[in-house]
């Protein structure tokens, strides 16, 4: 057996918790979601910024298309199309889309060992700063 999952079918989604000014600039599709791993796309308009927030789950980005700068821990980089982020738990973490004039797009995946499948279960949080 395999799964086939097309995103094209599956509604956008945000953090009911987030405020309207950031569910408006951004939005996500959670493609796969099992016991140990939970995957998935988000966009983020245009001169947007996903602020600081954190969340118990590990996490990688991959960076589909666009250029943002990005924050882990108050260390920053500008990173573009082909990067691969990798956010340990509780990492602070922010991000900006640089463009002006198109959606950062992006790929996340959260994982767990096995041990902390709790994890995987927790929705990000935003820092308030």
């Amino acid at each position: 057996m395999f799964l086939v999952r097309n995103a094209n079918e599956i509604p956008w989604m945000t953090n009911e918790s987030y405020p309207n000014s950031l569910r408006s600039v951004y939005r996500y599709k959670e493609l796969v979601r099992e016991k140990t791993i939970a995957m998935g796309v988000l966009e983020l308009d245009p001169g947007a910024e996903y602020p600081a927030h954190a969340h118990p789950a590990r996490e990688y980005y991959y960076i589909v298309d666009g250029e943002a700068e990005w924050v882990v821990d108050e260390q920053k980089k500008v990173l573009s199309a082909g990067a691969v982020i990798k956010h340990e738990s509780e990492a602070v973490h922010a991000f900006k889309n640089l463009s002006e004039e198109r959606p950062l797009k992006l790929v996340w995946l959260w994982w767990s060992d096995g041990s902390d499948v709790e994890s995987l279960l927790e929705m990000a949080r935003l820092i308030k700063v």
